[in-house]
């Protein structure tokens, strides 16, 4: 029988946790699990989980836990590395680096992140770039990074290995009359995903007369200032903003279901979950004019997501499209197997 252990002890949030947790999940049913190195921030979801170890996140007790992995590999097993990390000792395994952070190829911070965050992506670059020889195969979700990661390293086995239990609910632009929302951005408040320039739109729309509804989630706790001066904005502007914290995955497609657009001016991705998401429940899509948004999808509006003003102009003409039933119908330009396919396939 298939035996598949999983190593991802740094992953906590965002989607990376969302597909591991779908990931082990399918391991689970079909009784795939040799063991499972996790962050303990997912006890509760993995409760009852057969070879599953909890580790803290911390670099010593993820330094444990690959000295586990290196005492109890053997020849024929595969190690599915998930957290974009390889590991730091050549093992006898078949090892598989699943890497989904487009951050860490990049060799400079072109981001305002925090001092830590900047430590924290230099090692984790300097890691990956001495390390990276230690697997057999690596895996990505997009073209884009596909070809980045060949231009980082010509020599790598890499393969395209998207996947997302999230299935097409409608094939149709949704219904504006019932709809709550004209916008929705689910995201994390991450330098790069370039709220403040999407609030600074949203006022240059103000000026103008015009007031759309957007539906924002953020971690009101961890972007704090973020929560601050989106809701600074609000009260100045009377903009038509409303933001929710929090929000569970099970959740969201209530959310979608409520909205006419997805709006995403992130600035870099890796996959862009949210935007397969909102594809399959039928919204539009009015996303940067960038490389990864181009891999994913035809037939979408389309800004410059470093200016404020072109955001706002082609938020107008989304808007007029869609209140005219004329709007562009998003297409996905290849498929995005189920978790179970892609299980398969290890």
């Amino acid at each position: 029988m298939k035996k598949i252990t999983v190593f991802a002890p740094n992953v906590r949030h965002g989607g990376g946790r969302i597909l591991l947790l779908q990931i082990l999940n399918e391991l689970q049913n079909k009784n795939y699990i040799q063991n499972a190195y996790v962050s303990s921030n997912l006890k509760d979801e993995l409760s009852g989980f057969k070879g599953i170890r909890f580790n803290n996140s911390n670099l010593f007790s993820r330094a444990l836990a690959e000295l586990r992995l290196y005492f109890n590999n053997y020849k024929n097993n595969k190690i599915l590395f998930f957290g974009n990390m390889p590991p730091a000792i050549k093992l006898k395994s078949h090892c598989i680096l699943y890497l989904h952070n487009s951050l860490l190829l990049s060799k400079k911070n072109v981001y305002s992140f925090s001092i830590k965050t900047k430590i924290r992506l230099a090692f984790e670059r300097l890691y990956l770039r001495i390390f990276i020889k230690n697997v057999d195969e690596i895996y990505v979700q997009t073209p884009k990074m596909l070809k980045e990661l060949k231009n980082y390293n010509e020599n790598l086995n890499i393969k395209l290995k998207p996947f997302l239990d999230n299935q097409k609910t409608n094939g149709s632009i949704p219904n504006t009359d019932q709809s709550k929302y004209n916008f929705i951005y689910p995201s994390y408040g991450y330098s790069y995903k370039n709220h403040k320039l999407l609030i600074k739109a949203w006022v240059e729309l103000s000026k103008d007369g015009f007031f759309p509804s957007l539906l924002i989630t953020i971690d009101k706790k961890n972007d704090k200032k973020l929560y601050e001066y989106i809701s600074i904005a609000i009260r100045n502007h009377n903009l038509n903003i409303d933001v929710y914290s929090n929000v569970n995955y099970k959740d969201m497609q209530d959310l979608y279901n409520i909205s006419d657009t997805l709006i995403w001016p992130s600035l870099t991705e890796s996959f862009g979950m949210p935007i397969i998401e909102a594809f399959n429940a039928g919204l539009s899509i009015i996303a940067s004019r960038l490389e990864y948004i181009d891999d994913l999808l035809d037939d979408v509006y389309l800004f410059n997501p470093y200016n404020a003003e072109d955001i706002a102009k082609n938020v107008i003409i989304c808007l007029s499209d869609i209140q005219a039933k004329r709007a562009k119908n998003p297409k996905l330009k290849f498929s995005i197997p189920q978790t179970k396919d892609f299980v398969e396939s290890l």
